[in-house]
């Protein structure tokens, strides 16, 4: 039986006093034979919840198990900026005067010594690390450097800029800093932090004997900063993260796998072990990719996958040319990266836009990545936004797909007579599919022998100048193109079985003993550990498994069929969510209509009725005609009640009034004094209730005193 923790909090998850105390006896010998075995740092860089340290304490036990002498290094609130803080998290304001002190710090320490605690291996912190000097010359540093200096800033021969851009774009959620509120200040914090983290790293490489430094993904502060002072020491480098297959986790070796996945030697994988069924898999698993069904992460909405519907959504005729262009999300993993064409994708979209202006023979559909808005965290700089600042208006050849849209990117791709990305993994799936890429940015396709890879603007554009293509991917291109993939999902992505999805986004440790850590147990887990401990490859042996590699992550039962609804109806509201944070009304407004049609059923929920009623609240109080908003949103709750049975219809009642009721108050905080009287009455006249339960009356009078 696995050993669950019974807590109530976040970390409800594996016990691990309980699940060490079974073999203790074992665990205690284990670490003490270690103590002469290969020195491994685990810097762990986030421990809000249970997913990253999970994951440490999974590695450690198991390299322990191996003979390992693993230590642990934990921050303890010493640094003025990290990965874990973000705007949805610390406000700008509040971030730029305290850092994550005050609102991330506590819990992320007290989750990193609840967990790494009972594991009785040795435990470093920053503040142990860090002199009083050390801190004055990073105070020092952070303040004298230019913001124009900061970016391309090496600190003995380290790049700590890079880094600290990264980590300040990440806390934004955007690709700039421009215009940003406390922008300069939070990047200096970043700055700050990277140099802190330098004198750390140093101090403890000086103490110990360590051969390898194991951390997460490898970019920002102070991830990416531990990776930068380890390999300056001649000390291996071990970057992670959970992977797009369930159950799965990636590893690299000396850097990110945002840059090794780039240039790994394609002797790593062009001449393995390929048949007919490892192509059938790969394919298997590309199919399932149009909804996610074997992913960690499934597909929010129910696709559209009806091309009449398309085309007509979107206004193209797929009987002419199309060429499909993929974006990614403009914050995500903002480091160098060596032989792209363009500064960065913003200027790639703008630059491909104003080409295909003038090439009327052609159609561009541009697809914005859906991850901009249901991405952990959501851009705060959407691609829509920053086209209609330069095009308010597209050329009529060019068309839009929105992140909120649910129609299938890949329906829609298998129209496209090319597909042109910057930096989106979906370059390894298309090629598969037989679609003719080309690649202007660091895309993990690149570099292959499948694509056509631009390394200059000019290079690119007459790549484009061929289009259309005029001769599919040759048979051997697309074998090859297949079995990169197979390579990339199957052998990078390493399966650890004892690792489960869960309805959120950390994954539950289902283990029942240090027998299942031993080798031998989990091929996956041998072959990260062997990865650590000797530098052998992260390659897992899936062309040898003869069984079905996709098994465990189908949906079978018709619960799971639910819970997958039940998930895209969450989806679709929180994009509802989103887009009215960002001010994007309109397409708030349109994509709030779609949800209201797919699932009428969200109007029995009384948790789904305060992202309705704030998000119409907000159109009405935009609007020219507030009560006509409001008017025509009770029209469409009224259509989408029908046949949902009369006590539902009861509580759709009582949704109407509370919608008129708050929207009354929105309208008073405004000034419209009148209009907010009309909606008060009409709140009333929807659930006369109110008046016996004073609830919408009482919310009115404390917003009349509150404006008062």
């Amino acid at each position: 039986m696995p050993v669950i923790s019974e807590s109530k909090n976040s970390y409800t998850d594996v016990d691990w006093p309980a699940l060490l105390n079974q073999d203790s006896a074992r665990w205690r010998f284990a670490r003490s034979t270690a103590e002469a075995g290969p020195g491994i740092l685990i810097a762990n860089a986030m421990a809000t919840d249970a997913g990253t340290p999970n994951v440490d304490n999974t590695l450690a036990v198991a390299l322990t198990l191996r003979g390992a002498s693993v230590h642990f290094l934990s921050c303890d609130g010493a640094l003025p900026a990290c990965c874990v803080s973000h705007i949805d998290y610390v406000s700008a304001d509040e971030f730029a005067s305290l850092g994550p002190s005050k609102s991330l710090c506590v819990q992320c320490v007290a989750g990193a010594r609840r967990m790494f605690n009972p594991l009785g291996l040795p435990l470093h912190r920053y503040s142990e690390l860090i002199t009083a000097a050390e801190r004055q010359t990073a105070d020092d540093l952070s303040s004298r450097l230019s913001m124009q200096e900061i970016a391309g800033y090496r600190f003995d021969g380290l790049a700590i800029g890079e880094h600290a851009v990264a980590g300040a774009l990440r806390f934004h959620s955007r690709g700039d800093l421009k215009n940003q509120f406390h922008g300069e200040t939070i990047l200096r914090r970043y700055l700050n932090a990277a140099l802190l983290t330098v004198f750390a790293l140093r101090r403890l490489l000086d103490a110990y004997d360590f051969s390898c430094v194991s951390t997460l993904h490898g970019i920002y502060v102070p991830e990416g900063i531990i990776g930068e002072v380890a390999r300056g020491r001649g000390v291996r480098v071990v970057n992670w993260s959970v992977a797009y297959r369930a159950q799965t986790f990636i590893f690299s070796h000396e850097d990110t796998y945002h840059r090794t996945l780039m240039f790994e030697p394609v002797k790593n994988w062009e001449n393995m072990t390929w048949t007919a069924d490892s192509e059938s898999q790969i394919l298997e698993y590309l199919r399932s990719r149009f909804h996610g069904t074997h992913d960690w992460v499934r597909v929010s909405q129910p696709p559209e996958e009806d091309l009449s519907s398309i085309a007509a959504e979107v206004g193209v005729d797929f009987s002419k040319p199309c060429i499909g262009l993929l974006t990614n999300v403009m914050w995500d993993a903002q480091v160098h990266y060596v032989g792209t064409a363009f500064s960065g994708m913003l200027e790639w979209v703008l630059e491909t836009i104003r080409y295909f202006a003038g090439r009327t023979d052609l159609q561009l559909i541009i697809r914005v990545h859906p991850g901009e808005l249901l991405g952990s965290p959501s851009s705060r700089q959407p691609i829509v936004s920053e086209i209609r600042k330069v095009f308010p208006s597209l050329p009529r050849n060019i068309f839009l797909i929105p992140p909120e849209s649910p129609i299938s990117t890949y329906v829609v791709a298998l129209q496209c007579n090319a597909i042109i990305i910057y930096g989106t993994k979906a370059g390894v799936e298309l090629s598969s599919m037989g679609l003719p890429v080309i690649v202007a940015g660091e895309a993990w396709i690149r570099n292959k022998g499948v694509t056509y890879d631009a390394n200059s603007p000019a290079e690119y554009f007459e790549l484009l100048d061929r289009l259309p293509v005029r001769e599919r991917v040759s048979e051997d291109v697309l074998k090859r193109a297949r079995k990169y993939a197979f390579h990339f999902f199957f052998r990078r992505m390493i399966p650890l079985r004892f690792m489960v999805p869960t309805s959120g986004i950390t994954p539950r440790l289902e283990l029942s003993g240090l027998d299942d850590l031993l080798p031998g147990k989990s091929i996956g887990l041998d072959v990260i550990c062997d990865g650590i401990i000797k530098g052998d490859d992260f390659v897992y042996p899936a062309e040898l498994e003869r069984k079905n590699i996709t098994e465990g992550a189908k949906i079978t039962r018709v619960d799971d069929f639910q819970m997958i609804r039940d998930e895209r109806a969450r989806g679709s509201l929180r994009i509802v969510e989103i887009l009215g944070g960002l001010g994007e009304l309109e397409r708030m407004r349109i994509h709030l209509l779609r949800v209201l049609r797919e699932f009428p059923s969200l109007l029995t929920e009384s948790w789904a009725w305060s992202t309705v009623i704030r998000n119409v609240r907000r159109l009405a109080v935009a609007s020219d005609s507030p009560m006509g908003t409001v008017h025509f949103f009770r029209i469409k709750l009224i259509e989408a009640s029908r046949g949902i049975g009369l006590i539902n219809r009861v509580k759709i009642r009582r949704l109407m009034s509370e919608l008129w009721m708050e929207t009354a108050i929105g309208l008073y905080r405004v000034g419209s004094y009148r209009l907010a009287g009309f909606a008060a009455v009409r709140s009333i006249l929807d659930d006369p209730t109110q008046v016996a339960r004073k609830v919408g009356l009482k919310r009115l009078v404390h917003a009349l005193m509150s404006n008062s």
